[in-house]
């Protein structure tokens, strides 16, 4: 049965299929309800509204995937692995009062932020301990609980633990937000300062 409906045009619909890039295929009737971008008024077969589980599962294993990749990156110190997945305003949040702590909201600012983390602690490293990942394309909710290792530029290694929170949309990250405990980590940047 074939039905005529409006349908969003202003989705990303390929840049969106390139950032699943990974081999997999999802079915035809989840990519025309994910992200579409007919024309307003073109047929087509009705679906359901709700993907299939094993869909949905697949996004969410592209997902963790992507996530991975981009820790992986950072732990390599390759800055644009992070980076490449931001979309156009993003939102990168730290908590705490000291020197990584705060808000950006610009590329720029949150590659600065990058350069400044890798600066501080040129041999970081995180385990990803869990990824939970939760929601639809357009609305998807990543959860990064890691345990972080370094160096710093003193030579004394330490470690820490924490969560990213990362909020994507369309195949985009457009928030990050890192929350750690800000006693290891203001204790570490004070010997350091000290160093």
């Amino acid at each position: 049965k074939m039905r005529q409906e409006p349908l969003n045009t202003t989705l990303p619909r390929r840049e969106f299929l390139r950032w699943l890039g990974t081999g997999l295929v999802l079915s035809q009737p989840f990519i025309l309800a994910a992200c579409s971008n007919h024309s307003p008024t073109m047929a087509r077969p009705a679906i359901s509204s709700t993907p299939t589980e094993t869909n949905y599962n697949m996004y969410q294993s592209i997902v963790k995937n992507k996530l991975t990749a981009a820790f992986d990156g950072l732990n390599a110190g390759n800055i644009q692995a992070v980076l490449q997945e931001l979309g156009d305003q993003p939102e990168h949040f730290f908590n705490g009062q000291h020197a990584l702590g705060g808000t950006r909201h610009s590329k720029a600012s949150i590659e600065q932020w990058y350069q400044r983390l890798l600066q501080i602690f040129p041999d970081i490293h995180f385990t990803l301990n869990e990824i939970q990942v939760s929601g639809m394309p357009w609305n998807t909710v990543g959860i990064v609980y890691w345990t972080e290792t370094n160096s710093g530029t003193d030579g004394v290694r330490t470690q820490n633990t924490g969560v990213n929170i990362i909020r994507i949309r369309w195949g985009k990250v457009v928030s990050i937000r890192i929350y750690t405990d800000t006693k290891i980590l203001m204790n570490t940047l004070d010997r350091l300062a000290k160093a």
